[in-house]
C-alpha cells in the first residue's frame, strides 16, 4: 500500500500518534529546561532529568516514528535489521523501567538524609543514574541472544509494534516480559512507603525543634532558610514520583488486559498508553512542583525582556538613522 492509498483510518491514526509524540517529545523539553538549571542546587532534579530522558526516546519510539510508519506505510528498515532494531527498543524500555526505583529511592534519600544527599557531586549522582541504563542495555542484549526470545517490529498495517504473537506466548517471552514489568512495579513502593514514614518523621521532630527554639531568632539565618527551601522542594517531588509510578502499574494493567485480544486498535491503543506514560510524566511535574513553575516563568520573561530589548534598540537605530539624515 502505498501514502495515496491511505484511509481515512489510517491518517487519523498515523496523524493522532504523530503530533501527540511531537507534543510530548516539546512537554518533556521543556520541563527539563528549568530542571537542567536547577540541577546544582536541587539534587532531586538530576534524576529526574534522566528519567526525562528516557520519556523523550520513548515519545519518539512509541508516538512519533509508529505514527510516520503508518502515515507512510512503510517499515523504512529492511527485515534483518528487526533484530537489532528490537534491541535498541527494548534498551529504552527497560532503562525507563528501572528508573522507576532508582528515582524511588532519591526521594528516600532526600528525606532520610537530607544533609547527605544534598551534597552528592555530580560525578556520583551520573554513576548511579547509569545503573538503570547499563542493567536495561545488559538485560536486552543477554536477552536477545536466545533463540526463545521472539522481537517485535514495527508494521503499518497493525498500527504499532507486532509479531507472531503465538510463538511470543508459547516461547516464553511473554512470561519474560510480565515478570520483569511485576517486579519493577513492586520495587518502588517500599521506597516510597519509608519515605513518607521518614517525612512524617522529620516533620515531628522540625515542630518540636520550632517550639525549642521559639525564642530564639538565631536560627534564622539566610542560610538556614536556603535549606529549608531546597529541602522542602525534595520533599514536595515525592508526590509526582509516587503519581508517575502509579500511572506506570495501571497501565501495565491495562496492557495485560488488552493482551488478550488482538487487532490494529488495541495495537495502537498500546502505543498509546506507552506514549502517554511518557507525556503525563513531566505535566505532573509541571503541576506538583512550584519550583519547576516559577522558574520556567523566569526563563520566560527573559526571553521577552530580551527580545522587547532587541526590538527597542532596532526602532532607536532606525530612529537615530533618519534623524541623521534629516
Amino acid at each position: 500500500m502505498t501514502a495515496d492509498q491511505l484511509s481515512a483510518e489510517d491518517i487519523a491514526a498515523g496523524l493522532f500518534l504523530f503530533l501527540y509524540g511531537l507534543i510530548g517529545l516539546l512537554t518533556n523539553i521543556l520541563v527539563c529546561w528549568p530542571m537542567c538549571q536547577m540541577r546544582n542546587e536541587i539534587v532531586g532534579f538530576r534524576f529526574l532529568l534522566s528519567q526525562a530522558i528516557t520519556d523523550i526516546l520513548l515519545m519518539i519510539q512509541f508516538g512519533l516514528w509508529p505514527g510516520f510508519v503508518i502515515l507512510s506505510q512503510e517499515e523504512h528498515l529492511p527485515k534483518r535489521y528487526r533484530w537489532h532494531l528490537h534491541l535498541y527498543l527494548d534498551f529504552m524500555w527497560w532503562a525507563m523501567v528501572y528508573h522507576y526505583p532508582i528515582v524511588a529511592w532519591s526521594r528516600f534519600a532526600a528525606i532520610e538524609w537530607p544533609t547527605w544527599f544534598r551534597c552528592l557531586s555530580h560525578t556520583t549522582c551520573a554513576l548511579i543514574c547509569f545503573i538503570p541504563w547499563i542493567t536495561a542495555l545488559t538485560q536486552s542484549t543477554i536477552a536477545h541472544q536466545f533463540d526463545w526470545f521472539k522481537p517485535l517490529y514495527y508494521d503499518a498495517r497493525q498500527y504499532g509494534l507486532t509479531t507472531d504473537w503465538q510463538t511470543y506466548n508459547m516461547s516464553g517471552t511473554g512470561r519474560f516480559y510480565a515478570l520483569c514489568n511485576v517486579v519493577s512495579m513492586i520495587l518502588p513502593f517500599p521506597l516510597y512507603g519509608v519515605a513518607f514514614w521518614a517525612l512524617i518523621r522529620r516533620n515531628k521532630r522540625h515542630s518540636l525543634n520550632k517550639k525549642r527554639h521559639r525564642r530564639s531568632r538565631a536560627d534564622s539565618t539566610t542560610m538556614n532558610i536556603l535549606l529549608q527551601k531546597q529541602l522542602s522542594i525534595e520533599s514536595r517531588l515525592l508526590i509526582p514520583c509516587i503519581i508517575n509510578t502509579l500511572i506506570f502499574v495501571f497501565g501495565q494493567i491495562f496492557v495485560t488486559l488488552c493482551a488478550r485480544y488482538s487487532g490494529k486498535w488495541i495495537t495502537w491503543s498500546v502505543a498509546v498508553l506507552f506514549a502517554s506514560n511518557s507525556f503525563i510524566n513531566p505535566i505532573i511535574y509541571l503541576t506538583f512542583s512550584s519550583a519547576i513553575r516559577l522558574r520556567l516563568m523566569t526563563i520566560f520573561r527573559k526571553q521577552l525582556r530580551r527580545r522587547s530589548n532587541i526590538i527597542y534598540r532596532h526602532y532607536e537605530c532606525r530612529f537615530i538613522f533618519i534623524e541623521f539624515f534629516i
